[in-house]
């Protein structure tokens, strides 16, 4: 394998593509369709509640090709649509000619569902090394924190991994432990949302499309923000007007009542070790409280590189099969012999501890930090000086949190990690540089010793 591999991550809420240390592109599973026209990834995401009944969003869980119960021009089955979306994102990366992926698998997928997307990469000729189950890799990971069980997310159902820990870790077992998933908790959190939106300004976001589509688009940074404060100050701007809300996190509980017990009574009697939990559930209100219930179980979050970075900790084990270029697909990698070896620590070393701006380390471990030209609202807080072309007055929020650094753009003009735009929120790690403005005011993720 050449230092150009890179790691694709399937889930059908998004796709995630990054080399190990940091995410190169996130691209949401939604396609919007009208005739031979289609609309993949944030774009699609943008639009899919103006257009409902042009939006799909299950095509990577039902990947297949039986006919679409919408089938729109050329595109007649769920592999037309993801076909479509790998397609785009591929272009999008640009990479070099001998780049080639590891492609990261739930463990809820069937070998003709592996099949068929091996069958895609190569009518799009991307050169495909290996595939592995999501689990193990993001597992591995943890390294010398093996864990026992994996708990993720998909947009129609929570998955529980048991894994077997010894020289290799290995899957063992794959449970739904809940049919409700991503999609019908986001709806239920836009609905209690609506409400106090109504409740407190008598302004409905869920009356016209429009401003629904503005609601679903903001909330994830909301959510983000209420995981890391407690509560947050909700805004939605429609037309001149502007409508300000605050909301709890507790306010959010009833849209899991009925989803969280679920998950506990089914991890319960498996409960050993360590639980390793998803990236994708670090936002979730009250999760980490219900899941504390459980006895005899450590919790360990997940940064979003977790999968890319196990899978590509063992590149040996990819090596395809020199005569039939047969693809493998593991569902276990070995475990270093030494747990306290470079590959252990590789998450703890990319973990900045300061924001070095203006020759000044703010430490990141005191509270969230919001940037901008004048964030005066803020009880930490950065104001930046120098050129603010671009800069708005409470631009970004740096702040950690679940054991990851995150920046969040609240800007008018965007806000650039390493001179890639952050789409709402980025993980970051150890040097990256966050710009904001243009030529703009830049800031620098560093560490220092104690």
């Amino acid at each position: 394998m050449s230092l150009s591999d890179l790691v694709l991550e399937i889930n059908d809420i998004g796709l995630t593509v990054g080399d190990g240390k940091q995410t190169l592109l996130t691209s949401p599973a939604c396609a919007l369709l009208d005739g031979n026209h289609i609309v993949v990834g944030k774009e699609a995401f943008a639009s899919s509640r103006l257009r409902p009944l042009w939006t799909n969003d299950r095509f990577w869980s039902r990947l297949d090709q039986e006919p679409l119960a919408n089938p729109s021009g050329r595109f007649q089955t769920n592999a037309d649509l993801a076909h479509a979306h790998l397609e785009h994102i591929w272009h999008e990366l640009s990479r070099p000619a001998e780049s080639r992926l590891v492609i990261v698998i739930p463990g809820t997928w069937d070998p003709a569902q592996m099949g068929l997307l091996l069958g895609i990469a190569a009518d799009l000729n991307i050169p495909v090394s290996g595939m592995v189950d999501s689990a193990v890799a993001a597992g591995v990971s943890l390294e010398p924190d093996v864990p026992h069980l994996h708990l993720d997310l998909q947009q129609g159902k929570f998955v529980l991994t048991e894994l077997q820990v010894g020289p290799q870790l290995s899957r063992s077992a794959v449970f739904v432990v809940c049919e409700t998933g991503l999609s019908a908790i986001r709806d239920a959190w836009a609905d209690i949302i609506a409400d106090v939106f109504v409740r407190q300004t008598r302004f409905d976001p869920m009356h016209v499309a429009r401003t629904e589509q503005q609601l679903f688009n903001k909330l994830d940074g909301w959510l983000a923000d209420i995981e890391a404060q407690g509560s947050a100050a909700l805004e939605m701007d429609v037309g001149e007007k502007s409508y300000t809300v605050q909301l709890t996190g507790d306010q959010l509980l009833p849209a899991s009542l009925s989803v969280y017990p679920q998950i506990v009574q089914q991890i319960r009697p498996r409960a050993k070790g360590i639980l390793a939990l998803s990236h994708r559930l670090a936002d979730f209100p009250g999760l980490k409280d219900s899941l504390a219930l459980i006895a005899g179980l450590e919790l360990r979050w997940l940064d979003e590189n977790a999968a890319a970075r196990g899978a590509l900790a063992k590149t040996a084990v990819y090596a395809a099969d020199a005569d039939t270029q047969e693809v493998t697909f593991l569902t276990s990698l070995p475990l270093a012999a030494d747990s306290s070896g470079e590959n252990a620590s590789v998450a703890h070393d990319l973990l900045p501890s300061h924001l070095l701006y203006r020759a000044r380390a703010y430490p990141l471990d005191q509270g969230p930090l919001v940037l901008g030209a004048d964030p005066k609202s803020s009880d930490r807080s950065i104001t930046l000086v120098g050129t603010l072309d671009g800069v708005s007055r409470q631009h970004c929020t740096v702040k950690q949190m679940n054991g990851r650094t995150r920046v969040e753009d609240h800007s008018s003009y965007g806000t650039f990690v390493n001179e890639r735009a952050v789409d709402g929120f980025a993980d970051l790690v150890l040097g990256d540089v966050i710009r904001m403005g243009s030529p703009g005011e830049t800031a620098q993720l560093i560490g220092l010793s104690k």
